[in-house]
């Protein structure tokens, strides 16, 4: 947790600060937590990152992938708030920003990635779920927070290689319903490798979705950075 958060943290578990956790400015009643002008300065990620995180999704159940945000600190402080701090009013920030990046929505259902059993029970709801609850209030569009079901439980996937990650998720999930001829939309909070957005994805497209679209709030952008440098490098000797 970062300084910020640590300072806070006896207080923000007791009440919604009435002033920004960044820059400290006072906030209207309608507005909690972040100001605008330090929520429209977290930084972006794009487009050139955002397509080297996709095509290293192997083998890739999914057609289209929305990520506003890099994984900063301050991505993480307010990632932090709202999975264990219980400040649900991000989730409409974030869904509002992932809305941004979307043209022409057509989804038959937008759902969230599914908690941990466990988890969902210890915290009481479901971030993914929230975020994606807002989203579909947005674009107008159905919402139904029991498409996926988690049928097996996980270890963390913070440690995990790549493959780890893939072999951890891989048959986790289940579909509830019959998806033939549909559009799907499943959001998750953070993407590191996709696999578990992906293996969403594949069980969506395995009941018989005609398409199947992916939105996280963020990614670590240093590491796909390093990926782009080196690409880059490899491309000169050429």
């Amino acid at each position: 947790m970062s300084g910020i958060l640590r300072l806070l943290d006896p207080l923000i578990s007791i009440f919604i600060p009435s002033s920004c956790i960044f820059c400290g400015q006072e906030l209207p009643a309608s507005r909690r937590v972040v100001c605008r002008t330090c929520y429209k300065a977290l930084p972006r990620l794009s487009s050139q990152l955002l397509k080297i995180l996709q095509d290293e999704i192997e083998p890739c159940h999914f057609s289209r992938l929305f990520i506003p945000f890099e994984f900063s600190e301050r991505i993480q402080n307010l990632i932090h708030l709202i999975k264990y701090r219980n400040f649900l009013t991000l989730g409409e920030y974030f869904a509002c920003s992932i809305s941004q990046l979307i043209q022409n929505p057509i989804y038959n259902i937008i759902t969230g990635v599914p908690l941990n059993p466990v988890r969902r029970r210890e915290r009481g709801y479901n971030q993914s779920e929230v975020i994606a609850k807002h989203l579909a209030f947005i674009l107008d569009l159905p919402f139904d927070p029991h498409l996926l079901e988690r049928v097996r439980n996980t270890v963390s996937q913070t440690n995990l290689n790549r493959e780890e990650r893939k072999a951890n998720v891989r048959d986790a999930f289940f579909c509830t319903r019959d998806l033939t001829g549909q559009t799907v939309l499943i959001v998750d909070d953070v993407i590191t490798t996709g696999s578990t957005l992906n293996e969403c994805a594949k069980i969506c497209k395995n009941s018989g979705a005609a398409q199947v679209d992916l939105a996280a709030i963020a990614t670590p952008a240093n590491i796909l950075q390093h990926r782009l440098e080196r690409e880059n490098r490899f491309s000169d000797i050429l």
